[in-house]
């Protein structure tokens, strides 16, 4: 890791400052780690006063770092944070004078920066010139970048993963990407090997991820002597089995579980543990670098308005100061990660009529205000999504509103898909595209809840094919457009979405996943669209515009009829989507207009993928 140290003249400021009595250093030193290249993060380090995270004068709210970089025509302001002793991962301590900010250089070259350290009351979440210059305020300096130097699965390689306006996340060196991973347990963070994570519920299903100590590998990280083997584990056998995403919440307190916040207590709200959340940031930079997308929560439908009711905020346009701060401090340390997703809340606003434990849901116009918040924060442009109820009814209500809404990227469904049909994730994943792009800002739709609540997707003991999971949510999902899926495990399946600590459980399925999304990664997914009618409606059917490439899904057919020209002559090979198995075509026969095939014998009774590629004709 390359540290470079500076030394530049401080700002005095004169007199004594709002709240505390505070003179700017004469010299202010700062220390930039991390490798100085492309897409990978950087991390600005200074001495500032020496507070804790419990003293009086709070360091999060009564102080305000910005950092800006600007290289040619490009800038870029970040927030920064209180760090304690700059090491809390390790050493735990809760006091200490060290700030940082993470900078992911969008571009090599030289990057010029100037620092914003600003005091005074509540002023991190007021303007940017509220309070009063103080310590390395005014700083100035440049760090010169190069190119990247990683290679794939690892996200430094690909760059920062950002809406492109279509329904498909891009990189960005312009790789699209589809997911599929793991959508439970929902509190993934609920780790023992974290300070200060413990359980406020009458179960404890905080986790020690014990079953995948043995993926850990030498060299992966770990903290405080060896802790966090069993979680970077987990994050090694995901990726080995070529999955790339995670659904994790960061605040289930009075949600299910009751063991996830990163507050200094559970019952705090303007104070943040930095050993816990530097440890968190280990375990999301692991992921990155395994090609783990994080998806990252922010709350669960039951403590959505936890800010606003404990603060005694009322009302359809009440914006805590806290949630503010609870915003910013999520910003300024994880936004920076190649491959993260905010997500406002799961089951967002489910029940907007009706009072709640803390009370009523979130109003549409404080969901649009959150949005913008996070935005105004994050010049990365992480995606913001929104994750739905399983009532069609209130997802037709309250997401219609959102319709053309700049500041939300993706929908991410919940559909009881076991209950309501074979179609049910293909035609609501088709339905909210092509809705969402009606207002001009098509959404990235993926399914990250499905099954029944109590079920969802079985263990492989339980169900080792996932036959209904595979053709019904994974195909039907992609086969619409949607981008993904990450798969919910139920409270009744012995390795449920709490109490789960043990991915291999489902490893079939993560194979039948990897195999899904191969396919479509060697095909141009990104430029094809339904095209249901050259099958005339019997299996779903995607191709690009001049049906150079189509690829078909199918179930229980022995052969499959294809309306493309006369003129036309393809190469085409069926694939088993439980084993990837590819079985050559044969000889096609001409219909006038379209082509035969004969679906190989092994997958007339069950599904089957055919992918076809022109090799002559218009």
């Amino acid at each position: 890791m390359k540290k470079i140290t500076n030394w530049f003249p401080g700002i005095i400021v004169a007199g004594i400052l709002a709240l505390t009595a505070v003179q700017c250093n004469k010299k202010t030193q700062i220390e930039i780690t991390g490798e100085l290249k492309r897409w990978h993060p950087v991390v600005l380090i200074f001495k500032g006063p020496a507070t804790s995270e419990q003293s009086k004068d709070n360091p999060f709210l009564n102080y305000r770092l910005d950092v800006t970089f600007t290289r040619n025509n490009t800038t870029v302001v970040v927030p920064g944070y209180y760090a304690a002793d700059g090491n809390a991962a390790e050493t735990g301590k809760d006091a200490g004078n060290i700030w940082k900010v993470h900078f992911l250089p969008p571009d090599t070259g030289i990057w010029q920066y100037s620092v914003s350290f600003r005091k005074g009351k509540n002023v991190a979440v007021e303007t940017a010139s509220s309070g009063k210059p103080c310590f390395f305020d005014g700083t100035t300096g440049s760090i010169r970048i190069t190119e990247t130097d990683k290679n794939p699965p690892d996200f430094r390689a690909a760059g920062k993963l950002q809406y492109a306006g279509q329904r498909y996340y891009r990189f960005s060196n312009g790789e699209y990407f589809l997911k599929a991973g793991a959508g439970s347990p929902e509190n993934f963070l609920a780790y023992r090997d974290f300070d200060g994570t413990f359980s406020q519920g009458e179960t404890d299903y905080t986790k020690t991820w014990e079953a995948h100590a043995v993926d850990w590998q030498k060299d992966d990280p770990t903290w405080q002597g060896g802790k966090g083997k069993g979680i970077i584990g987990a994050v090694n056998y995901l990726s080995s089995m070529g999955m790339n995403s995670v659904y994790l919440i960061a605040l289930t307190l009075h949600g299910d579980g009751k063991d996830v916040w990163p507050f200094t207590a559970p019952d705090e709200r303007y104070r943040f543990d930095c050993s816990k959340l530097d440890q968190w940031r280990i375990v999301f930079e692991h992921m990155n670098r395994k090609g783990i997308h994080i998806h990252f929560f922010l709350s669960e439908t039951e403590n959505e308005q936890l800010f606003e009711a404990d603060e005694g905020w009322q009302g359809s346009n009440a914006f805590a100061m806290s949630r503010k701060l609870f915003y910013r401090e999520m910003v300024a340390r994880f936004a920076d990660l190649p491959g993260i997703t905010f997500n406002l809340g799961e089951e967002i606003a489910e029940d907007q009529e009706n009072e709640t434990g803390r009370g009523k849901a979130l109003s549409t116009d404080q969901l649009r205000m959150f949005m913008h918040y996070i935005d105004s924060l994050d010049l990365w442009n992480t995606p913001i999504a929104m994750h739905t109820s399983s009532n069609d009814q209130h997802r037709e209500k309250l997401f219609s509103k959102f319709i053309g809404e700049p500041s939300l990227s993706c929908l991410s469904l919940q559909l009881e898909s076991s209950l309501k049909g074979d179609d049910y994730v293909y035609d609501q994943t088709r339905y909210w595209i092509e809705k969402s792009a009606s207002g001009n800002h098509p959404w990235v739709v993926s399914n990250d809840e499905q099954g029944h609540f109590s079920t969802g997707v079985w263990t492989d003991a339980t169900d080792p094919r996932h036959d209904t999971i595979r053709r019904n949510v994974l195909w039907g999902n992609l086969m619409a457009g949607g981008a993904g899926v990450e798969y919910y495990f139920g409270y009744k399946t012995g390795c449920g979405d709490l109490d789960c600590q043990n991915w291999r459980t489902r490893e079939n399925l993560w194979k039948q996943s990897k195999v899904a999304l191969d396919i479509l990664r060697s095909l141009p997914y990104s430029t094809m669209r339904l095209a249901n009618q050259l099958t005339r409606n019997k299996a779903w059917c995607l191709a690009d515009d001049n049906l150079s490439t189509i690829l078909v899904y199918g179930k229980n057919q022995t052969e499959l009829r294809i309306a493309v020209p006369d003129s036309a002559r393809y190469d085409y090979s069926f694939y088993n989507p439980i084993t990837g198995l590819k079985i050559r075509g044969k000889e096609n026969l001409n219909l006038r207009p379209g082509i035969l095939l004969y679906v190989p014998k092994e997958l007339r009774n069950i599904d089957f993928v055919c992918v076809l590629k022109k090799t002559t004709g218009m």
